[in-house]
């Protein structure tokens, strides 16, 4: 009706319905020729003409999205399953015999066959992802003569995020056997590390490219900030110190046990400091943590854990009555394309109130 396709799900949908209803078929079978039972056979017919335009769905859906974006292992399994469903609905509709054992028989064949050598999917997914790469680079003039340099002018944002996708899914696939050629340097890691290759970050570097790290592994992106604990801390012109914490069982509201009593509220977007006397109280500050949040994953942006200097982690706040600061001791930040969340944190809250300090 509106004419716009799923954002990418569409396959799972047919492919679901599919193999929900061979099944039940599949299983039904024995029973098709006993009295009161013909329905069965009637409806696998009509199940089999059914799904002939699905299929055609599929095949479309497949085509946009390798044509757009290349082969991978999971386009290619679904490009062999459609091939294997317009087959059967073919023979169901027009065989005389319609044995169910060419069910199981036909999908054993299909898996040994997309499973080894240069026809399988994980050797023609490395191929088709490597092409890509290789036009993008030669697009940008990065690869030249078979060799890659540093790129000589800016790259689109467009092209930054794919040349990044690539890599992190080569990365994290096949490894970077298939590209080695065009690097002097060796693409893998000299220590006996779990990833025998170099992250995807350190490889778009070497072609001078800033790695597009929100578009890559899911929906989201999570990334952990540390302040190095041997870092000395400057508390001068403060009387107090609190701590707060979010996102972990015992956070929440935190009682202060110094001479000035006060409360320590922590959300994901600020922490509330009250000042208490006699349960009462008497003073508040409010401290907003988004721009020391958008300031962090800013200047480190494609790190997935990164430890920082305490000057980068320090936001100063101050009200009428009270002076704060805050140095934000460790992050755990989720990012996606639109957002950025801070999920749990553990800070140091240096404040005074009112006259004690000028």
């Amino acid at each position: 009706i509106t004419w716009n396709w799923p954002q990418g799900w569409v396959g799972r949908l047919i492919l679901g319905f599919s193999a929900t209803g061979i099944l039940a078929l599949f299983t039904l079978d024995p029973i098709r020729e006993q009295m009161g039972q013909r329905w069965i056979k009637r409806a696998a017919r009509w199940y089999y003409a059914a799904l002939i335009p699905l299929v055609v769905v599929l095949f479309l859906a497949l085509w946009r999205r390798i044509s757009e974006y290349g082969i991978t292992e999971g386009r290619y399994l679904g490009l062999a399953i459609g091939v294997w469903l317009a087959v059967m609905a073919g023979y169901f509709i027009f065989s005389q015999t319609r044995s169910i054992k060419i069910i199981p028989a036909s999908l054993c064949i299909l898996t040994f066959a997309i499973s080894f050598g240069p026809w399988g999917m994980f050797a023609v997914s490395d191929r088709s992802q490597v092409a890509r790469l290789r036009g993008l680079l030669v697009s940008n003039d990065i690869l030249v003569d078979g060799s890659v340099q540093k790129a000589p002018g800016a790259v689109s944002a467009r092209d930054i995020t794919e040349i990044s996708s690539i890599l992190w899914y080569l990365g994290e696939v096949h490894g970077y056997d298939g590209i080695q050629a065009w690097f002097a340097e060796s693409l893998r890691l000299d220590s006996a590390e779990r990833h025998r290759f170099k992250s995807a970050d350190e490889v778009a570097d070497m072609m001078d490219i800033t790695f597009d790290a929100l578009r890559q592994a899911g929906p989201g992106r999570s990334q952990t900030f540390t302040v190095d604990p041997k870092t000395p801390i400057t508390i001068s012109g403060y009387d107090h110190l609190v701590r707060a914490a979010y996102g972990r069982p015992d956070a929440g509201i935190t009682p202060s046990h110094f001479d000035t009593p006060c409360q320590v509220v922590t959300t994901p977007d600020s922490i509330i400091l009250i000042v208490m006397s006699d349960t009462v109280a008497t003073d508040s500050l409010v401290i907003d943590l988004r721009p020391l949040v958008d300031s962090v994953t800013t200047a480190y942006g494609t790190a997935r854990s990164q430890d920082i200097p305490a000057e980068k982690a320090t936001l100063k706040f101050a009200s009428a009555g009270m002076r704060a600061q805050v140095i934000m001791l460790n992050m755990f930040v989720r990012r996606t394309k639109d957002t950025t969340q801070l999920k749990k944190y553990d800070a140091l809250i240096l404040y005074s109130v009112g006259a004690e300090k000028e």
